[in-house]
Formats: structure tokens, C-alpha cells, sequence
């Protein structure tokens, strides 16, 4: 079982990365930019491209004898955002199933693969204004991640919160499931939230809850300084417990992003990993397959000592 006690056990445990950014040479990148890889479940030759993707992570983790998240490709596959699209309501049971069939070929390394339901806010996680309170967010999000949770995967992975109040209606209705989960965060250039919120408030007022607690909590679709670990309470690292980075710098005032040092970006990783025990890492669109897997060659090899900034 995906809990705190296989935490302790595994030194590193990588993540798959979105499909998205694979799709314009493919010629399917007219398709709905939030169900893009969703939908590429629907046909044969969708299913080639996203079995290739997620292929390259499998035999990076086996090649490197550490486990593996796989993302189901979900992302914002939500009741709403399918029936807009006229899309099968059972695609979330499929992605599923596609992800179990995939790790099922893996023979020896089958076990150390997991997968992750994957969800997201109901809009754009640059916009948190728009974003649900916790009450809406209950109602809204539960019709999802009962048809993960049915399928059984084997966690619920909400990624890229915007904003604390959606991010609570999704642990609410997560922790009422059989499955464990983990709420991840995006980070603006100051460390909040794009709400504002603070990672110390959002983190704190989910595990104040009373009910069933995330394993932990993620930050993704950031440059890795983007949050200043060395400024963050301690409730906040020790809770924090993956990163899925993107390499580009943060979001500044004018919401643009710039390019970011691809090696800076490595190291920074690194330092994380070391300083702060944060074991789960990944890319999201940006981060390739190859950087991935140099990044946790890196790991795997390194001392015990901080790389130097």
C-alpha cells in the first residue's frame, strides 16, 4: 500500500510527467488542450503514443531500481469538461485500466509501479479566482474520483491547487475513499498559493480536517526555488514530501514565464532531495524523459553530503 510506512522504505520514487507537451508532432494537438491526452484513449493509434510516453519512465525506473508513480492521463477529465466534449463518461475507468495494462508487461518490476488517479481544479490553475469553494469543490469532484477509486488505483493524486478552498472540497471528498492520496500545489514566485494562501495555512487546515490525511503534499509546474524551502516552517517540509518540476522560473507579477538553467534546475532538485528528504520527483510538460532520468541518476549515485549551490 501507497502510505508513510513505503515512504520510509524507498530512498527516491519518481513521476511520470503530463503526455501533453509529446502531442503537436503527433498531428493530434487540435484536440482539447485540458483533455488532450485524455482523449487519446479512444483509438489505437492515441493509445501508441501514450503507451510510448509512459513507457520511457518505466524503463527509467526499472533500469534504476527505484518505483514509479504513473499519472493516469486524466487531467481534468471531469464530468463537466467530457460531457462538453462528448466524450465517454467511462474514460476515467479506462485510463485506469490502459495505466494496469501497461504496468502489467512489466514482469519483475510490476510491483513497484503505482498508479496514481489523477485529478486537477475544475478551471485554469493560473486563475484562482475562478476556482470552487470547498463545498462546490465536494460536489463537483466526487463524480471523478469515485470512477478512480472504483477502478483501483492504487493512489488519488490531486495536482496543480490553485487555491486552498478547492484544494480542501478535494481532500474532503478523497479522504471518504479507500484510497490513499496526495494533494500537490502550485507555487507562485513568493510561495503562496495563487491565491495567496500560504503553504503552512493550506497544509495546516487539511490535516486539521479530522478525517483521513493526505501521505503528504506535493508542490508541481514550478521551478524548484520557487517556494524558498530554506524560508518554509517545518510543519511545511516535513509534510512536503514530492516535487514535479517544470524548468522555467516562476510566475512573476505580469504571470510570464521565462526560460530557467536546465542544470540549475537539476541541482536545485538535488539540494531538495538532500536538505529535505523530499523523496517523490518528476517533471511536468517540460521536464523530458532523458532530464528525468539524469536527474535521478544523480541521486542515486550522489553522497550524503549537499551538492555544492
Amino acid at each position: 500500500m501507497f502510505n508513510t510506512y513505503y515512504l520510509a522504505q524507498h530512498n527516491l520514487i519518481l513521476t511520470s510527467c503530463s503526455a501533453m507537451n509529446f502531442l503537436s508532432p503527433t498531428g493530434v494537438s487540435t484536440l482539447p488542450p485540458t483533455l488532450a491526452s485524455t482523449m487519446l484513449l479512444n483509438n489505437e493509434a492515441g493509445r501508441a503514443i501514450l503507451a510510448a510516453h509512459y513507457q520511457n519512465f518505466i524503463t527509467i525506473a526499472s533500469k534504476l531500481q527505484v518505483p514509479l508513480i504513473l499519472t493516469s492521463p486524466t487531467w481534468q477529465a471531469n464530468h463537466e469538461s467530457l460531457a462538453a466534449a462528448n466524450v465517454s463518461n467511462n474514460i476515467n475507468a479506462l485510463a485506469v485500466r490502459f495505466l494496469k495494462y501497461l504496468r502489467a508487461d512489466c514482469d519483475e518490476w510490476a510491483e513497484h509501479i503505482h498508479i496514481a488517479g489523477l485529478i486537477s481544479s475544475r478551471l485554469d490553475h493560473d486563475q484562482p479566482e475562478l476556482a470552487l469553494s470547498s463545498r462546490e469543490s465536494i460536489a463537483f469532484h466526487q463524480w471523478q474520483i469515485e470512477q478512480l477509486e472504483n477502478e483501483g488505483v492504487d493512489l488519488l493524486l490531486a495536482s496543480s491547487m490553485p487555491a486552498m478552498a478547492e484544494a480542501v472540497g478535494i481532500a474532503t471528498a478523497m479522504a471518504f475513499t479507500t484510497a490513499p492520496y496526495i494533494i500537490s500545489f502550485k507555487v507562485n514566485q513568493d510561495g503562496r498559493l495563487p491565491d495567496g494562501t500560504t503553504l503552512l495555512e493550506a497544509i495546516d487546515t487539511i490535516d486539521s480536517l479530522g478525517i483521513k490525511k493526505p501521505v503528504g503534499y506535493m508542490i508541481n509546474n514550478v521551478s524548484p526555488s520557487c517556494f524558498n524551502a530554506s524560508n518554509q516552517p517545518a510543519l511545511v517540509m516535513k509534510r512536503l514530501i514530492g516535487l514535479q518540476s517544470c524548468p522555467v522560473s516562476c510566475i512573476d507579477a505580469t504571470s510570464r514565464r521565462q526560460p530557467a538553467d536546465l542544470a540549475d534546475c537539476n541541482r536545485q532538485m538535488l539540494n531538495l532531495y538532500q536538505l529535505y528528504d523530499i523523496k517523490i520527483l518528476g517533471g511536468i510538460n517540460c521536464l523530458s524523459p532523458d532530464t528525468l532520468e539524469n536527474l535521478a541518476s544523480r541521486i542515486t549515485a550522489c553522497s550524503a553530503s549537499p551538492i555544492a549551490p
